[in-house]
């Protein structure tokens, strides 16, 4: 059963705290890695922001970073773009000569300096060093009237590139790319998959993760904020937040695991 199953997951919120730091492990989590269960991070986080807290947690192996649009194979320190005629390099041309062509008013992260960047994104100066480091997607805040936004987003289709909303702006991504993007380029897709994933998330931006795996877990991010809603017949919503939501499903999962005539 341990090589049938890996476990793909958020780490934002659920393994790592809000200001960067790895969560104490669980026995949940020592447990999967005991057992021999692969856990591979999906995160909308770059590499540079949750690298610390996956060597802390003796996280091993691929990883997937900036929403899908980058993959850590995990075998040395690179990590490549999964469109790469899109990276971020190409994104932030497209916004110069979007910008310059329409006069549409906002800023992306490489024209900010870090105490604009820490206090647009409500997070400590020290964190702002690791959400510089993008490969595949830039960040932006939008500043012109919400009515010009809609021809952004057609520009923007139009160049290839997607606009996604965050809590605290958006992201450009290539128009490609989603959450299970690398998920199903290193387990396959739903149809031809030799590994069943359970999948663990907390937020809307997680969503194509967890439709796209075999059993979704949906975690709420905090006491106040309901576990993101989908469509799934595995859905499992988590009964509380963060580490602890994900641990009680964990350790149930492996509990059914541990009884399953196939383990």
């Amino acid at each position: 059963m341990a090589q049938g199953w890996c476990i793909m997951t958020e780490i934002h919120g659920l393994l790592q705290t809000v200001d960067g730091r790895a969560m104490p492990p669980s026995d949940a989590l020592r447990r999967l890695q005991a057992i021999g269960f692969p856990i591979i991070p999906n995160s909308r986080c770059t590499l540079r922001e949750i690298e610390g807290t996956l060597k802390q947690l003796e996280i091993h192996g691929p990883a997937i970073c900036e929403h899908g649009a980058v993959l850590h194979t995990g075998q040395d320190a690179r990590a490549v773009c999964l469109s790469p005629t899109q990276d971020v390099a190409m994104i932030r041309k497209t916004l110069k000569t979007l910008r310059q062509q329409y006069g549409w008013q906002f800023r992306y992260l490489e024209e900010l300096d870090d105490r604009q960047v820490a206090g647009l994104l409500g997070c400590e100066p020290r964190l702002v060093t690791g959400k510089r480091q993008r490969l595949g997607s830039e960040w932006l805040i939008w500043e012109d009237v919400p009515q010009k936004l809609g021809d952004f987003q057609q520009a923007l289709a139009e160049a290839g590139l997607r606009l996604q909303e965050e809590h605290y702006g958006w992201v450009v991504l290539p128009e490609i790319i989603q959450r299970n993007t690398a998920m199903e380029a290193l387990c396959g897709d739903p149809q031809h998959r030799k590994i069943h994933i359970l999948a663990l998330g907390n937020d809307e931006a997680d969503l194509p993760m967890l439709q796209a795996a075999d059993i979704p877990v949906s975690i709420p991010a905090d006491n106040e904020t309901p576990a993101p809603a989908l469509q799934h017949p595995n859905l499992i919503v988590a009964p509380a937040p963060g580490l602890l939501g994900w641990s009680v499903v964990v350790e149930r999962w492996l509990e059914l695991v541990r009884r399953s005539p196939d383990a």
